[in-house]
């Protein structure tokens, strides 16, 4: 009996081991989906500013060419 009793309770240890593995795998995966956006976001918008300024570069000299 006692000896089911403890194959019971290791089992329960087991589970709430792997229910905690699951948790800190989605959650480490939520803050590298987070970082990867930001990341994202933030190489985008420099290249739509750079797109921005050489548009600006141009416009300058085709005017001064006029």
């Amino acid at each position: 009996m006692e000896r089911q009793q403890a194959e019971a309770e290791e089992e329960i240890k087991r589970q709430h081991l792997v229910k905690n593995g699951y948790l800190a795998g989605a959650i480490l995966l939520a803050l590298i989906s987070i970082a990867s956006y930001f990341l994202y976001k933030r190489r985008r918008d420099a290249l739509e500013k750079r797109k921005v300024v050489e548009f600006n570069a141009k416009v300058a000299e085709t005017e001064l060419k006029a």
